[in-house]
């Protein structure tokens, strides 16, 4: 697993890495093209202010959350090797989430499984539902215990949706139970 550029920036602040670099922890590695990372809101412009000091550079347009059910905004910042989406919401869970990441090693802190299947549920490309089935298929019972939790907590219109990804999940990689 390789070490993500630039996460220092954000030490001390209140965010945690969320969206494909996420999904490394909770499933075996794709590949992604940026770094999203979710901040609490009052933390955002400090966070800004570090990306621009940092040499990143951004269009000031927000990012595109069509129909996002968790009051999802941000906005892209670029610079080599890789760009960084910073994503907050005035909504509660972010401070859940962001205040459950854990450290994995140097800066990364990467969000806890149930709030990265919220993020998915919520966003529902095609490249979201294939992580979901594969990070659903592979988390333990007492992992989806917690995920249920959460989805009932925030999006409770998406619990059948979700049943139905950790079935798939579990199917396509022959998993019954708590193997996983």
């Amino acid at each position: 697993m390789k070490e993500l550029p630039q996460v220092e920036l954000f030490e001390g602040l209140a965010a945690c890495i969320v969206g494909g670099q996420a999904t490394r922890h909770y499933m075996p590695e794709r590949t992604t093209v940026d770094i999203d990372v979710l901040i609490l809101p009052d933390q955002f412009e400090i966070a800004s202010r570090r990306l621009q000091d940092a040499g990143y550079v951004t269009d000031g347009k927000p990012l595109a959350f069509p129909d996002s059910r968790l009051g999802l905004m941000g906005r892209r910042y670029r610079r080599d090797p890789m760009p960084i989406d910073m994503i907050t919401s005035e909504q509660t869970w972010v401070r859940l989430a962001t205040g459950e990441a854990t450290k994995v090693g140097g800066a990364e802190r990467p969000v806890a499984l149930p709030y990265l299947i919220l993020m998915k549920l919520d966003a529902s490309r095609g490249v979201d539902q294939g992580d979901l089935t594969r990070m659903l298929g592979l988390a333990s019972d007492g992992d989806l215990r917690r995920v249920r939790d959460i989805i009932e907590r925030f999006l409770p219109g998406d619990r059948d949706d979700l049943e139905q990804y950790i079935a798939i999940g579990r199917l396509e990689l022959g998993v019954t139970g708590d193997e996983a």
